[in-house]
């Protein structure tokens, strides 16, 4: 059952990861995933079947791995997706004619 609920949690905090594009939660699912994969290692598994134990910790693996890549690559951008300098006059203008669109966007058809 404890499984289980990790298993929710790993997955959560990544889709959330990813929608809020936070680096710290991208990081914080690497844990997340490295958890999950010493838990589903170590679950019992019906018997035979001995290939569950190691599709689980590769898959577990290979998220941590996409985790690692994915909070890298947020922190080596980061300072790109940010704005480092003023913006200039047309910038300016074309946000205050988006400005005076929404203001003066016809409601009914009166004119």
């Amino acid at each position: 059952m404890s499984t289980a609920i990790f298993a929710c949690l790993a997955l959560g905090i990544t889709i959330s990861a990813f929608a809020i594009k936070s680096g710290m939660l991208k990081a914080a699912s690497i844990i997340f995933w490295l958890v999950l994969g010493f838990l589903l290692y170590n679950m019992t598994w019906p018997t035979g079947n001995t290939f569950y134990s190691y599709a689980a910790i590769l898959a577990c693996l290979a998220m941590t791995i996409v985790m690692v890549a994915a909070s890298i690559m947020h922190y080596l951008t980061w300072s790109k997706e940010r704005r480092t300098y003023a913006p200039t006059d047309e910038e300016q203008q074309a946000s205050y004619a988006n400005q005076v669109r929404k203001i003066t966007k016809k409601k009914d058809s009166w004119s």
